[in-house]
């Protein structure tokens, strides 16, 4: 699952923080939204599953924040 996936609320240097419990809430807040819900069947379908319930899931997620997300800032200081 990519950080910029829908409308997660990603911040560079704060992933490296997240809890499994962060991950799945933060996870839920996106794809279960009431006013824009995840209509990804795929993405849906894994979920509801348990497929992100899992710790290397969050890990893998944290990799790709710390290679793609953390860096921003350097390239967009006004932004963050």
């Amino acid at each position: 699952m990519a950080p910029w996936y829908r409308d997660f609320q990603v911040t560079p240097g704060k992933v490296d923080e997240y809890t499994l419990d962060d991950f799945l809430k933060m996870l839920e807040k996106s794809l279960n939204n009431f006013k824009a819900p995840c209509s990804d069947p795929y993405i849906m379908a894994e979920y509801r599953k348990g497929y992100f319930n899992d710790e290397e899931k969050l890990e893998e997620f944290k990799a790709i924040c710390q290679q793609i997300i953390n860096p921003l800032p350097q390239f967009f200081s006004d932004y963050f």
